[in-house]
């Protein structure tokens, strides 16, 4: 048997704040040395991203077994500048695309509060900076602060043609404090503030043009135990998030429920979807969408819109290899056999049923984020093709 450690220390640290450190560590004074948990806590602390390397060494220091670990900071950072990608095309909408630039402060004081300016051109466009600051050294509780601004681009359709295109832009101020739950995920609680304005910039008026005030309270619940962000193989996660608005008298629930299983060369993945009005009606400004790759993916993005949409999927992937040419992860061909639902529709007011598509699709992983081709079809009669590169 291994001897008993009888200390734990952590070194060698500048900015890095030891206690971010030990919340991964469950080997404890006094315990046998297990190196296959150690080793896993110390992936984990590597997956935090603020080291080149995680290791370990068992000092004898005068007849004491010292566990010493030495986390070795990133010689580039604290600060960093990221970039992303995306591309969109469908036969049903066209093509649109946008280009992503985030700039990151990282350990801005000793409990490792984090600044991330953030800003989108494109098909939609944005900006944005986020004050994220954890209360204790073991980042158990934190508060965040954010303002924002995006326009983005809606279609209102019927009989599955575009009647018009809208322009909708969304100021917001959003005050949360939160808890991290372990390596599960995020609760939070908070307010926020924003200004919408929605005006047509093509086709025959469907909704007024209007400039709207909205606030109140939000909770949101986000558990994520996938393990990867993007072609998971095995895990799950669920999101849950509550906006209850006074001023225009209405509520919103959403509900995201995900699961990935493996079998040999074969995964098996399920996705169901709630979004709908606890109290009132959602607005048009803040409705539940269906349409859009695998979210009933014979339909275009956003074509149904609605007071309340239920959403469920089966897919199933084959591992075909790996991808080409450098680039990371699986090549997968899937089929998804899709479902959902609306009620009280402001689109489509014809689709009140049960609707359905079939999805075939190629997709993996590249540098840019995810990459599909796919086509989909629906027995109402619609079909559509798409080519997606890039973060969602």
């Amino acid at each position: 048997m291994a001897p008993p450690v009888e200390a734990v220390q952590i070194a060698g640290l500048e900015r890095v704040n030891p206690e971010t450190v030990a919340r991964y560590l469950q080997q404890r004074p006094g315990q046998p040395l297990d190196t296959a948990r150690l080793d896993r806590d110390l992936m984990r602390v590597y997956g935090d991203g603020d080291f080149e390397n995680v290791d370990y060494a068992l000092l004898d220091e005068h007849g004491r077994h010292v566990l010493r670990i030495t986390p070795l900071e990133k010689s580039w950072g604290p600060d960093y500048l990221r970039f992303a990608l995306n591309l969109n095309s469908s036969l049903s909408q066209g093509s649109t695309y946008s280009l992503r630039a985030a700039y990151q402060k990282t350990w801005l004081n000793p409990l490792g509060g984090e600044l991330l300016y953030s800003a989108e051109i494109g098909s939609n466009a944005g900006a944005g900076v986020e004050w994220y600051q954890p209360l204790d050294g073991a980042h158990r509780v934190f508060a965040d602060s954010s303002v924002s601004y995006r326009r983005e681009r809606i279609g209102f359709f019927q009989n599955d043609q575009r009647l018009a295109e809208y322009i909708l832009g969304n100021g917001r101020l959003q005050l949360t404090a939160g808890m991290n739950l372990g390596l599960a995920g995020q609760a939070r609680l908070g307010w926020r503030a924003s200004r919408r304005n929605i005006s047509i910039e093509t086709g025959v008026p469907v909704v007024p043009d209007q400039s709207v005030d909205d606030s109140g309270w939000l909770a949101d619940l986000n558990l994520d135990r996938l393990n990867r962000l993007y072609f998971p193989s095995r895990g799950w996660s669920a999101s849950v998030n509550w906006f209850e608005s006074p001023r225009n008298h209405y509520a919103r629930l959403g509900i995201d429920l995900r699961s990935a299983h493996s079998f040999g060369a074969y995964v098996l993945g399920t996705r169901l979807t709630y979004t709908g009005s606890p109290r009132g009606l959602l607005p048009p400004y803040d409705a539940a969408s269906l349409g859009g790759f695998l979210n009933l993916s014979a339909f275009a993005s956003g074509q149904l819109l609605a007071d309340q949409a239920r959403y469920a999927h089966l897919r199933v992937e084959r591992i075909v290899g790996r991808a080409p040419l450098g680039l990371r992860g699986d090549l997968r061909l899937g089929v998804a056999l899709e479902a959902g639902k609306v009620g009280h529709p402001y689109s489509e007011t014809q689709r009140t049923g049960w609707l359905d598509s079939t999805t075939v699709y190629l997709g993996g992983q590249t540098p840019f984020g995810p990459v599909y081709v796919g086509v989909a079809y629906s027995t109402s009669g619609v079909a559509n093709a798409y080519l997606f590169l890039g973060t969602p």
